[in-house]
């Protein structure tokens, strides 16, 4: 296993070094992601949507790596056999994010990305009903590259707010890269 490991880490700095001449270095990256959500208490909630704005800055010595922020909206459906729906809740989260990533083929991009910061949720029938605890999230993703800045991707999640449940997700977005000189 550390052998897979360690292959796996060099050929990252391989292709991270690999770069073309003419490919321009970006410092920023904006991701913006739509998702369904599938929470892993299925006897207190349903499945409901969401999305994620995130933006990073490349490391200029370390092209695959970034490090940014990232706000989070999940819209989750209660449902209580009991009583029948019982409304919704909204989870808002902000999160400090680390994301790394490889291009294959000038085409193809492949990436993984964590992160770890604060929930806030409450019922949208009732705002007053909230609570808050600490959040995290791993996410894997691929993508094609439509340009050297712009890549159209398809990813999923596993989303934790601890205290209240924990989130699959699958979605689709894209991101950009900005900036630099020519």
């Amino acid at each position: 296993m550390k052998k897979i490991f360690l292959m796996a880490v060099v050929l990252l700095v391989l292709a991270d070094g690999a770069s073309t001449a003419q490919e321009q270095y970006r410092p920023f990256l904006f991701q913006i992601n739509a998702d369904v959500n599938f929470p892993d208490n299925n006897v207190l909630f349903q499945f409901g949507g969401g999305g994620s704005v995130s933006g990073q800055y490349v490391f200029p010595f370390f092209k695959s790596l970034s490090a940014g922020m990232s706000v989070d909206y999940q819209y989750i459906k209660l449902k209580n056999t009991d009583i029948a729906d019982t409304g919704s809740l909204s989870l808002i989260s902000t999160q400090a994010v680390t994301r790394a990533g490889i291009v294959l083929f000038n085409l193809i991009e492949l990436y993984v990305s964590g992160g770890i910061g604060y929930f806030y949720t409450f019922m949208n029938a009732n705002p007053d009903s909230w609570g808050s605890n600490m959040a995290w999230n791993a996410e894997a993703g691929t993508g094609i590259r439509i340009s050297p800045s712009l890549t159209i991707l398809i990813n999923g999640s596993y989303k934790g707010y601890p205290g209240l449940c924990n989130v699959f997700t699958v979605g689709s977005g894209v991101s950009l890269r900005i900036g630099g000189k020519k």
